[in-house]
């Protein structure tokens, strides 16, 4: 099968997983013998021009007839069976989906909200907003300049969410979502529930069983991710002020916390964490961050938004570490309560605090049940084989040629 993978690569200053996302199933494509183009854009390019680079950064949010016109001549080219969108902000922008669905069915990978919702993160205020889907319209997110607090940068926005909307669905084959819960969201948002396929993210593991990991070895409580408001670290700073209180009284070793990642907002954070049992690591590598996931404790991720399908706990299960993770979003369908993990209030503190002393205070052969069934949850789901049959299904079930 001729496929074609499009992506705008996310710019170096902000990492994303949708990058890794988007790298692991061109290869896994290719690992599996199919034929794979790829046509990308990178916001690093923004950066670079400057004023120019931010002023056709918001004009390409609108529409870009550039891209959409390079894009239609990579599919004159190669003559794909189908075309396949990752990211398109801001870049390649939707007016591309239109230009390929003239060539080949068109397969689009919805990773985060911001098909429709401008800021992309449901949430305002510190709190989860899904005006825009819920009302099916920008209107909010102009009146609350949701996109960096400007009214100039959330209005091209709002407005392609407001021109594309409706157009969408004719040109898109098959919307694939990470999760049933962002199905139910998208199917609320106005997308048809017919053209939504759910299929999760994978990655690639080669972890040790759990049944040979050094469980005594298992300290520390590790989060990977940006440091930013929305993954509520504050929360979680509150709730290890409770645990460490709670180590001290009952005379338990010193655990720390590692805070894996970077972002505006980390001196504030440090701050909030002075006195405490908390490391702040900064980035590290894939590998880096595989090692500090198969040596933790636990796993945690108290986001207060909903998250897609974050790879983050994909590794964690993989490397049978169990996770601590809130209540909201796909969250509660990647972690099983009190199986792989536990599960928690949003913003809660005590609840949290509550969680992360059950992942410490665990019987060794219950701690072993619990990392054992984690990686049974990730080859059960997660695995590059299973995502690939699931994938393949989906192109065959477009354009009605079989996977070779």
């Amino acid at each position: 099968m001729r496929i074609l993978l499009v992506h705008n690569y996310y710019g170096s200053s902000a990492p994303s997983g949708e990058n890794t996302v988007f790298e692991a199933e061109c290869a896994l494509l290719r690992a599996q013998g199919q034929c794979v183009e790829t046509f990308t854009r990178h916001s690093d390019a923004i950066r670079r021009r400057g004023l120019f680079g931010k002023i056709l950064g918001a004009f390409s949010v609108l529409g870009n007839p550039f891209a959409a016109r390079d894009l239609a001549r990579v599919c004159r080219a190669f003559r794909p069976d189908v075309v396949h969108f990752h990211n398109m902000f801001p870049l390649i922008s939707l007016l591309a989906v239109r230009a390929a669905s003239r060539y080949a069915p068109v397969v689009m990978t919805l990773h985060n909200y911001r098909l429709f919702c401008a800021a992309g993160i449901p949430m305002r205020a510190g709190k989860v907003c899904t005006d825009c889907l819920d009302r099916r319209c920008a209107g909010p997110a102009i009146a609350h300049r949701c996109y960096r607090h400007s009214l100039l940068a959330t209005l091209p926005l709002a407005g392609a969410i407001s021109f594309y909307r409706a157009r969408l669905p004719r040109w898109v084959a098959r919307f694939i979502v990470l999760s049933e819960f962002q199905k139910t969201e998208m199917v609320k948002a106005g997308l048809p529930a017919d053209k939504l396929a759910v299929k999760p993210n994978f990655i690639r593991s080669d972890a040790a069983s759990p049944e040979k990991c050094a469980w005594r070895d298992r300290g520390n409580i590790v989060y990977v991710g940006r440091l930013s408001d929305e993954k509520g670290l504050a929360t979680l700073i509150a709730a290890w002020r409770r645990v460490e209180e709670w180590m001290k009284a009952a005379e338990s070793g010193k655990v720390r916390l590692t805070l894996i990642g970077d972002g505006d907002a980390r001196a504030r954070y440090e701050r909030l964490a002075r006195g405490l049992a908390v490391d702040f690591a900064g980035q590290k590598t894939n590998g880096e961050v595989r090692r500090q996931l198969a040596r933790a404790r636990g796993c945690v991720l108290p986001s207060e938004w909903f998250e897609g399908m974050p790879m983050t706990i994909l590794e964690a299960l993989a490397a049978g570490t169990p996770c601590v993770v809130s209540d909201l979003g796909a969250l509660p369908d990647i972690v099983e309560n009190g199986r792989t993990g536990f599960v928690f209030e949003a913003g809660n503190a005590d609840a949290l605090a509550e969680a992360l002393v059950h992942v410490l205070r665990l019987p060794e052969d219950a701690y072993r049940t619990m990392c054992t069934a984690a990686r049974a949850a990730y080859e059960r789901r997660f695995t590059p084989e299973s995502n690939y049959t699931q994938l393949m299904e989906i192109y065959t079930g477009i354009c009605g040629k079989g996977a070779r």
